[in-house]
């Protein structure tokens, strides 16, 4: 740019600047909706592509089949001590102490991050429960695997 125009747009490069620098606040809140935008993006290709002859789902399908066939007692304790992190007895004692945290800190928009993403992590569809429909699940190791299929749960929209 010459330096007239630099003059003149002065005020909107500076904005631009202070907007697109990860330093400051508006700076990492555009860096971040421009993630969460890529990231939905991704989401919605790896989405589309979940359809009944696609390779992606085909691939799921193998891996899928794979676990229940080499399940042995001490992979199902491997798998079942793992998936207790993502418990809801887990999630809540840590969310618990966090808060708690938090509160001590008096860290009040942390506090409220940290119920946001607790809450909104914990609200599912409900045709994810697999006592519903015997059908769509099979047992395996006295858990319950959704089967896969190409299209999204009845509940969604």
């Amino acid at each position: 740019m010459s330096p007239p125009s630099r003059r003149r747009f002065a005020r909107q490069i500076r904005f631009l600047r202070a907007r697109l620098s990860p330093e400051g606040y508006f700076g990492l809140l555009t860096v971040g909706m421009l993630m969460i935008l890529a990231a939905g993006w991704w989401f919605g290709d790896i989405a589309e592509d979940m359809s009944r002859d696609a390779g992606t789902r085909l691939l799921d399908e193998r891996v899928a089949s794979w676990f229940p066939e080499h399940a042995t007692p001490a992979f199902t304790h491997v798998a079942r001590f793992a998936t207790f992190f993502g418990s809801i007895g887990f999630i809540g004692a840590a969310s618990t102490c966090a808060a708690l945290v938090l509160i001590v800190r008096k860290s009040w928009y942390k506090l409220l991050a940290l119920a946001l993403a607790v809450g909104g992590g914990s609200v599912r569809p409900s045709s994810t429960d697999c006592s519903r429909s015997s059908s769509q699940c099979r047992s395996v190791t006295g858990g319950c695997v959704r089967r896969l299929s190409g299209s999204l749960p009845s509940s969604w929209p």
